[in-house]
């Protein structure tokens, strides 16, 4: 709203300044326009009274020159205008000491230059004022609007602000008639969605409840059927199992973290012992790994599990060794792969959930979580980092 206010400010501003320039330029033109065609009339009687020989006062100014350009008479020796025979006939303004004139010089039947003024002081003073009037009157316009803005809009937009702040609360709030219609549906539209999202996350934390007893039994009958059947490598569906178990317990704490129904249990952890625990999970001719001890306060599980997502997305995308380096108070998981990383991965589900998980879970344990990238000939060398809190 403050922006649309002020650029219609801006447009009000730039037609106002329009109009009053346009009004200032027609009332110049106008004015030069008679005072020209006064100029006209007059240098024509002029000419006629000195061709007559009549005896031409003082008070009018007059330069006359011969064909070359050169003085032959003039009223004034102090008042001589500049000449350019060629742009005739012509007009200028001439400011000699506090008085401005307007001469008009053209070449009469006999092939003399006669130039011929008349002191318009007065109406170049009446175009100052002009200008500085409607210059004062159009800033004293923007100011009003600036004013009623600051006054009414500003103070009503804060009202009404303040108005479905306290209505979306669930408070009694006094708004205007007109708006109130739109306050009520915006008050309905924010408890719909509440209810919504209250459902669906109910419905994801029954979901992963509900995961947990058929993967307990394939991963009994997966043991029999490696028993009974020695010769079968099972250890590839064991594994996609596993990862689907993983995936629900990560959930299923998540929504819990959402609901509010499960606390966090912070206790001084050493990194490095549960680094060394999950990487005895995965295949260790792929790993390297340099560890320094580091001590925080943390949730053991969250931390594993965001640690977990970390290390499952190198082993799985990234291609020949995954290095793992703890130092200095952050983690960085480093490999090659063959695909770039995606705009967005922890601020949103791209390409897969696990990322936006860990995202979600260092907001919990209050630590930093990012990535990089740099090429490496045909591939991108991929960076994951955790920075953990100062206070553990």
């Amino acid at each position: 709203m403050r922006k649309s206010f002020f650029l219609f400010l801006f447009v009000v501003s730039f037609f106002s300044g329009l109009f009053f320039a346009g009004i200032y330029w027609g009332v110049e033109k106008a004015f030069y326009i008679l005072i020209d065609n006064h100029l006209v009339e007059d240098v024509a009687e002029f000419e006629r009274l000195y061709a007559e020989g009549e005896d031409i006062s003082k008070r009018e100014l007059f330069v006359l020159r011969n064909q070359k350009g050169l003085v032959v008479d003039a009223s004034r020796l102090d008042l001589i205008p500049p000449f350019n025979p060629n742009t005739l006939p012509y007009t200028d303004n001439l400011k000699f000491g506090t008085q401005t004139y307007r001469f008009i010089t053209v070449k009469t039947p006999r092939g003399f230059y006669l130039q011929y003024g008349i002191d318009i002081s007065q109406g170049v003073e009446f175009l100052e004022l002009l200008r500085y009037v409607l210059f004062t009157g159009w800033v004293l316009f923007i100011s009003l609007i600036l004013i009623f803005y600051w006054l009414f809009v500003r103070s009503s937009l804060l009202g009404l602000e303040k108005a479905v702040r306290e209505s979306l609360e669930g408070k009694e709030v006094s708004v205007y008639a007109e708006i109130r219609p739109l306050v009520e549906e915006l008050r309905k539209r924010v408890q719909d969605l509440k209810r919504q999202s209250i459902h669906y996350r109910d419905l994801l934390m029954a979901l992963s409840h509900s995961l947990k007893t058929p993967l307990g039994r394939l991963y009994l009958k997966i043991d029999l059927l490696s028993r009974r059947h020695k010769d079968l490598d099972l250890r590839s569906i064991k594994e996609e199992i596993h990862q689907i178990e993983r995936s629900a317990r990560t959930f299923l704490r998540l929504t819990k973290l959402e609901a509010q129904s499960y606390s966090p249990s912070f206790q001084t952890c050493n990194i490095k012992s549960l680094l060394k625990e999950l990487l005895r999970l995965y295949p260790s001719e792929r790993l390297r790994s340099e560890l320094e001890e580091v001590f925080v306060e943390c949730d053991p599980e969250l931390s594993m599990e965001v640690f977990d997502v970390l290390l499952d997305n190198a082993i799985r995308h990234g291609e020949g060794e995954v290095w793992v380096f703890l130092k200095d108070g952050k983690l960085k998981v480093e490999n090659l792969s063959s695909k770039p990383l995606v705009d967005g991965i922890f601020e949103k589900p791209v390409g897969g959930v696990g990322l936006y998980v860990a995202k979600r879970l260092c907001d919990v344990l209050g630590w930093k979580i990012g990535a990089k990238q740099e090429v490496e000939g045909e591939l991108y060398k991929v960076s994951f980092w955790v920075e953990f809190s100062k206070g553990g």
